[in-house]
């Protein structure tokens, strides 16, 4: 009989390389997307934080729906703004279906002197 600390890894071991091989490492496709401003938050020390909600539909390889929400600060030095979002996305990919989630990649520009 393994121990919990060994069947725990045993079994994640298992899972990983069943996801392993079925992880599709490309996928082709268009989407639309809707951008919905939200509510702006309050301004504080020159820097201004504002939301969005995102929509969009997946078409290709990809066929979904996603929803999400996008976190954007920005100054008042021209050029200098960044933003985070994370989306969840519910579709099919070729055998499989399912919800999964994306975090967006941060977008930042330095601060700069004016």
């Amino acid at each position: 009989m393994l121990s919990p600390v060994s069947y725990y890894l045993t079994t994640h071991a298992q899972v990983h390389q069943v996801q392993k091989e079925k992880v599709v490492t490309h996928a082709s496709g268009t989407f639309e997307v809707k951008l919905i401003p939200q509510p702006p938050d309050n301004e504080s020390e020159g820097v201004s934080l504002a939301r969005m909600s995102i929509e969009k539909r997946f078409h290709g390889d990809l066929e979904g729906t996603s929803n999400g929400q996008m976190l954007r600060a920005a100054t008042e030095v021209k050029g200098s703004a960044g933003y985070v979002a994370i989306e969840r996305v519910t579709g099919t990919l070729p055998g499989r279906s399912g919800t999964f989630q994306i975090p967006v990649p941060v977008s930042w520009r330095v601060l700069r002197a004016p």
